[in-house]
C-alpha cells in the first residue's frame, strides 16, 4: 500500500512538472497589487509576498527539481 502512494505521488509530480508551463501563469510575474492574497481558484496556494503565485512557482521548482 505503502509503495503504490509513493509511486502514485512521484507520477503526480512527474505530470506536474512536465504540463506546468502550459497550464498555470508565470511562477516570475510580479503583481504587487496581488501581495499575500490567499487561496482562492484563481490562485490554489494563494501569493507570495511580491504577488507572484505560489502554486506556479511550486511547480516550477518540480521541473527544477527533476533537472537536478
Amino acid at each position: 500500500m505503502t509503495l503504490r502512494l509513493a509511486g502514485a505521488l512521484v507520477v503526480l509530480w512527474l505530470a506536474i512538472a512536465a504540463v506546468a508551463p502550459f497550464l498555470g501563469p508565470d511562477p516570475l510575474a510580479v503583481a504587487p497589487a496581488g501581495r499575500l492574497r490567499p487561496p482562492s481558484l484563481a490562485h490554489p496556494l494563494g501569493t507570495d509576498q511580491f504577488g507572484r503565485d505560489v502554486a506556479a512557482r511550486v511547480a516550477a521548482g518540480a521541473r527544477y527539481g527533476l533537472a537536478a
